[in-house]
């Protein structure tokens, strides 16, 4: 809803003009000798009528000026009954072919116009036209009716007869004033609103731009005549769905009015409105709820239509986050406002109503819903005719109403007629076009129109994609990762719809892959080409700009890691100002070619690379309903004519399955030992999967979902086999990166930053939460030989020297980062430190876990996952205690600091530390922590835990490891090798935590 994408009437009051004078036309008089008597009688005859002339303007002026100042005072009913008068004194003495008489008519048009009385608006501006037409002489004044009647066709829904209009006026007004003429840029920017109503956008665009030149040429460089053009093309670029250039509107919209005036000004709250509608679209809820709160507040006392229109917007939002009572309640104070301030036909009133019947229909209140629903038709069908937006949203949402109610027929009939009406009147270009798919696609499936579902839903993809290329070209991490919140339903709906269509169609699963391909991990795909991209381009400024970014991130973290007393500054702003130079930087280098590059994977490509043993495994998980999520396996082989979708199983058996634990006991009940294998996860996860595994011996797999807890390599079968003993295995974020090079040659790779035998305190006091791990220094000394002899650069740090600090310095220029200490992970903000953790120590085992104290509040109760998962390093107790000590060297390393390194030459991380793999699961982009921390770093491969493992083991395991990686080369043999050896030796437990994913 546009808040100030409303008609612009160039007022054709008298007062403000000099057609009255114009009105009267003078005699010369030639005087003869021969008639001097006749002519003397034609004079004195004149003079007196000249006279009386002048009395007669003299009244009309006097009450144009009582007209102008009720209208100051916002009488407008008694304004218009002085031109009511007014017009019948004209009349009587200059007839009503007279300009005067048009000119009273005018005004009254402009008054009906105010007083939402558009019926009588027209019929006096027609008049008004009629009359000046006839005079040749008044074209300034056909100009200015013509613009204004064309606002009025607007209101009331007649675009064609706007369009018409307004163009004339154009013609005229550059005929007598040139194309610069200030007014003129009003006008085009009322025919811009036109073109918008009537689908054409693109001279929509062409028509503000126009105006915002003009506007320029007479007033400088940003004016405030440029508000209302800011506003509109804001309004334009989010109707049609570039959030990007809408966004750089409305900002400019609301720097200019902050600059003129700030809270003060008039318009402040509609700027504040149209930003938090933006930031709705984009999915960011929260924020646009705090504007639209604040827009509402102001507009109560400033401007009735304004405040309305902030009703009905955060009634919409409250609609997309489901809290239908508050929605009703804004709603119901609008319609009642309107039925004081608005003609029954007005398009807010349409509008308000359909809005209220959608939030009944959320509700479960389908009467209620038809009722509104059915009167915005009508209305709506009267106004804009059916050929309309408007007319066919209504219709899609009266479909909802009836395939809820059981009337699945019907509800297919009115989804199919409101897409064609929205296709024929604003075609594909709409914001809303995505959600009118869906709802279409939805009720074609539901009601047995499986073709046609089909086709939609395929629409509807390709749409979705475009539409996430576009704006991730200018977007945060943190808008982007709400953008995809929002529109993710639509990829879910897909392939539920597909899982049940493969068996007629069995090519719709190779669209599912691809979907799968291109989405999955879109975030951290995305936002790691930025910053190679930035790092390439060689330009000072963007270099300049990311060093700034990179400088409040980490002053951002340390902020985080105080307690809040001593915080010097807010670290909510800092992001703030972050995210803001990060938007800057995207927009420079992220366009639509480099998003189209990352998001142009083909299943068909990659099935072309694949060896005769060797499948891809790209897992999804999808919500059938609130209370359903579903995970599947998508299967492709080479020499098949489409990959296979497979069902596997709901959520909710598998957290039976595993019981989110860590500790040594419950890793032994989910995985068994190796005298008691236990099948439960591998007949749920993989046994599915064995009929079309028949001969392989490769799999590439890409996990989703809680499929990231899992140990693959501890699964095994019903007669005790493991997976690892059937099939080599390599992990990946999708598996369009299955061939990814994995060789490693210790010549190139020949940096390493070795972090091991840390002391956590700086006293001798065993009475800490992160206790010394001898095994780290026997793991780290026996590996410096091991690098040493394939004579690597080792910087060891080790003791009191392993500090957060010296990390930060190394890590950057090491090949390989070997890291053995504690690592932790808190689930979430809302479980308790005893849940969360158990006990480090059982019988002779010590972990390499974390424990209890007074500074876990800092991490536990964080809202950003990248803070609640890290690696603990030297005088991390001090801090952990609460002791006094610098944030910035407090021996923690979270995921967010790891975020701000650069370790773009880093070929492999091994985190020898527990839990080091785990983080928030987020919907396709996998495991928010450590992990993605250092891929979105930079890091080429990584080795992380999935539970608390046991030092000494942990120690065994990494020499054999490099052991092996310096003999054979190559990071995935060595680690899947080392995984096989250790399996012979030992539980699951001990070695199955340890993952490797590129």
């Amino acid at each position: 809803m546009y808040i100030f994408d409303q008609p612009n009437l160039i007022f054709n009051m008298p007062l403000f003009s000099v057609l009255i004078q114009n009105e009267f036309k003078f005699l010369n008089f030639i005087l003869a000798p021969a008639k001097f008597i006749f002519v003397l009688v034609l004079f004195i005859s004149c003079s007196l009528s000249f006279a009386q002339t002048n009395d007669n303007n003299q009244f009309i002026e006097n009450e144009y000026k009582k007209a102008d100042s009720l209208v100051a005072l916002k009488n407008l009913t008694g304004a218009l009954s002085v031109l009511n008068n007014l017009e019948i004194f004209v009349e009587q003495t200059n007839g009503k072919t007279d300009t005067a008489y048009a000119s009273v008519l005018s005004y009254k048009g402009d008054l009906y116009t105010k007083l939402k009385n558009f019926d009588s608006a027209i019929q006096s501006y027609l008049e008004a036209l009629a009359i000046r037409r006839t005079v040749p002489a008044a074209a300034e004044g056909c100009f200015s009716i013509l613009n204004n009647v064309g606002n009025v066709y607007r209101n009331v829904g007649l675009y064609s007869r706007a369009q018409s209009s307004i163009e004339e006026a154009i013609a005229i007004y550059r005929n007598l004033h040139g194309v610069n003429a200030p007014n003129l840029a009003i006008v085009i920017g009322n025919l811009g609103g036109v073109y918008k109503d009537l689908g054409q956008f693109e001279k929509s665009e062409q028509a503000y731009i126009e105006a915002l030149r003009i506007n320029e040429h007479n007033f400088g460089s940003d004016p405030m005549e440029n508000a209302i053009v800011y506003n509109n093309l804001g309004g334009l670029y989010r109707h049609i769905g570039n959030l990007r250039l809408a966004e750089v509107y409305y900002l400019k919209l609301y720097e200019l009015i902050l600059k003129n005036g700030g809270s003060d000004h008039p318009k402040w709250g509609a700027a504040l409105n149209n930003l938090a509608v933006l930031y709705s679209d984009m999915g960011n809820y929260k924020k646009s709820e705090q504007m639209q709160l604040q827009a509402i507040e102001i507009g109560i006392s400033r401007d009735t239509s304004t405040y309305l229109a902030n009703c009905m917007n955060i009634a919409v939002l409250y609609g997309k986050t489901k809290e239908f009572a508050k929605a009703e309640e804004y709603l119901l104070n609008v319609i009642e406002v309107q039925k004081i301030f608005l003609p029954e036909n007005h398009r807010e009133v349409s509008k308000s109503h359909s809005i209220l019947g959608t939030i009944y229909s959320g509700m479960g209140n389908y009467a209620a819903a038809e009722k509104y629903l059915f009167m915005s038709r009508d209305k709506y069908a009267t106004t804009h005719g059916v050929v309309s937006y408007e007319y066919g949203s209504v219709l899609l949402a009266l479909a909802t109403v009836k395939y809820h109610t059981g009337f699945l027929a019907e509800a297919f009939q009115l989804a199919n007629e409101g897409l064609e009406m929205v296709q024929r009147s604003i075609g594909n270009k709409h914001q809303q076009y995505g959600p009118i798919l869906r709802k279409v696609a939805f009720i074609a499936d539901k009601s047995g129109n499986f073709d046609l579902a089909e086709t939609i839903y395929l629409e509807l993809i390709n749409y979705q994609n475009q539409l996430i290329k576009e704006q991730f070209t200018f977007m945060s991490e943190i808008e982007k990762g709400l953008y995809l919140d929002k529109v993710i339903v639509g990829y879910d709906e897909f392939y539920h719809f597909a899982l049940r269509r493969k068996k007629e169609n069995p090519s719709i699963v190779g669209e599912v892959y691809n979907v799968a391909l291109n989405t999955k991990g879109i975030l951290l795909k995305s936002s790691s080409l930025v910053r190679q991209l930035i790092i390439r381009s060689k330009d000072d400024q963007l270099l300049d700009d990311y060093d700034t970014w990179l400088s409040l991130k980490k002053k951002t973290v340390n902020l985080y890691n105080m307690p809040i007393e001593k915080r010097t500054e807010d670290p909510v702003l800092l992001e703030e100002k972050a995210q803001l130079l990060e938007k800057e930087f995207t927009k420079k280098v992220l366009g639509f070619a480099e998003m189209n590059a990352v998001m142009n994977e083909s299943w068909v490509e990659l099935q072309a690379d694949l060896e005769e043993d060797e499948v891809l495994i790209e897992f999804i998980d999808f919500k059938v309903n609130e209370d359903s999520t579903l995970y599947c396996a998508l299967v492709l082989k080479p020499g098949t004519d489409f990959p296979e979708m497979i069902p596997l199983f709901e959520e909710n058996q598998l957290l039976e399955a595993i019981r989110i634990s860590t500790n040594n006991k419950n890793i032994e009940s989910v995985y068994g030992t190796k005298l008691k294998r236990n099948p439960v996860l591998y007949n749920l996860i993989w046994l599915p999967l064995e009929p079309t595994l028949v001969g392989v011996r490769k799999v590439n797999l890409s996990p989703s979902g809680l499929l990231h807890k899992i140990s693959f390599a501890g699964l095994s079968n019903n007669d005790g086999a493991y997976l690892i003993d059937q099939l080599e295995m390599k992990f990946m974020i999708t598996t369009a990166s299955f061939n990814h090079d994995s060789s490693f040659d210790p010549a190139e790779n020949s940096k390493i930053g070795l972090f091991g035998g840390i002391v956590y305190s700086s006293d001798s006091s065993s009475n800490y939460p992160w206790q010394y791990l001898s095994g780290t220094k026997a793991e780290t000394d026996g590996l410096v030989s091991s690098f040493k002899k394939f004579k690597g650069e080792v910087n060891y740090l080790t003791g009191k020297n392993a500090t957060k600090t010296n990390f930060v310095k190394v890590a950057p220029g090491s090949n390989i980062l070997h890291i053995a200490t504690h690592g932790f992970f808190f689930p979430d903000p809302l479980k308790t430190w005893e849940s969360a953790i158990d006990s480090s120590e059982s019988g002779e085992i010590t972990f390499r876990g974390s424990q209890m104290s007074r500074a876990t509040d800092v991490y536990v109760n964080s809202q950003d996952p990248l803070m609640r998962s890290g690696l603990i390093f030297a005088g991390a107790n001090d801090y952990w205690n609460g002791n006094e000590n610098e944030a910035e060297d407090n021996g923690i390393i979270t995921a967010l600091d790891v975020l701000n390194l650069s370790l773009f030459q880093t070929k492999l991380v091994v985190m020898s530390a527990c839990e080091s793999g785990l983080g928030d699961i987020v919907d396709g982009e996998g495991v928010y922590g450590l992990q993605r921390a250092f891929k979105m770093a930079g890091a080429d491969f990584i080795i992380m835990s999935l539970w608390q493992v046991p030092d000494k083991e942990t120690a065994e395991f990494m020499q054999v490891f490099y052991k092996l990686l310096f003999k054979k080369g190559d990071i995935q043999t060595a680690f899947s090798e080392t995984q096989v050896i250790m399996r012979k030796k030992y539980d699951p437990y001990y070695w199955a935590a340890f993952v490797l994913v590129h």
